[in-house]
């Protein structure tokens, strides 16, 4: 059935076999469209001119994880580039980074090691089986000082 642009009808109940026909005719109109060949082609441009250098005009540093971007531009005789580049992954350390951390950190430890256990004289306490109170006193103070002359 071909499209009938009256139907369906004002205040008529509308009917299923009626509307896919309407869709059908809409669709075999849509397919008989010809289709059109492309116009004649025209005629080549100018030659436009060679760029004689290209430069990076900048670098942007972007957050992780973020895709990288460069844009470009030609002001006629120069490439002009900008980069967006995402830094690393939140932890990631360059392998100068984690040197510098580790000489940093090494000689920072040395330097703030507790020395001053060394004054911390030996008990030399001989234990009685059992103990006695003043044994057991005489090691708690001594174990009071290690762990004192090993803060800083």
């Amino acid at each position: 059935m071909p499209f009938d642009p009256t139907l369906p009808r004002e205040n008529t109940e509308t009917d299923a076999a009626q509307m896919r026909a309407q869709l059908n005719g809409l669709h075999d109109e849509i397919l008989a469209i010809p289709v059109g060949s492309p116009g004649p082609q025209g005629d080549p441009g100018p030659q436009g001119p060679p760029f004689a250098a290209a430069v990076v005009d900048g670098v942007t540093t972007l957050p992780p994880l973020a895709g990288a971007t460069v844009t470009s531009t030609f002001d006629g005789t120069t490439v002009h580039f900008e980069f967006g580049i995402p830094t690393g992954v939140p932890g990631e350390v360059s392998t100068a980074q984690l040197s510098d951390a580790v000489a940093n950190g090494l000689a920072s430890a040395l330097a703030n090691s507790s020395a001053s256990t060394n004054g911390v004289a030996p008990l030399n306490l001989v234990v009685s089986s059992p103990p006695t109170q003043a044994q057991m006193q005489a090691l708690a103070n001594k174990l009071d000082e290690l762990i004192l002359a090993g803060h800083r």
